[in-house]
């Protein structure tokens, strides 16, 4: 699905819209973000500028985060998920 996406957003030159809470795979996916908290932005910027820090205040819970070695994405870990 994530292939599916970049590539009809690259080929048509357009930009696609995302709404999940499936941080994996928007950061998979995505070259930014834009967080919302109570219908308000929290948050927004490059996926690969995502702080742990803001996960966390964002979600009210404990979230760890590592970098993807290959695209310095972040990726949340597996027994801390949203």
């Amino acid at each position: 699905l994530c292939s599916l996406i970049r590539y009809l957003a690259d080929s048509l030159n357009r930009t696609v819209v995302i709404a999940s809470h499936n941080l994996n795979f928007l950061f998979s996916c995505c070259d930014s973000y834009i967080a919302l908290k109570n219908g308000k932005v929290a948050d927004l910027g490059s996926v690969t500028q995502v702080e742990e820090k803001m996960l966390i205040e964002l979600f009210d819970q404990i979230i760890r985060v590592q970098r993807n070695i290959d695209t310095a994405n972040p990726e949340v870990l597996p027994g801390y998920h949203v």
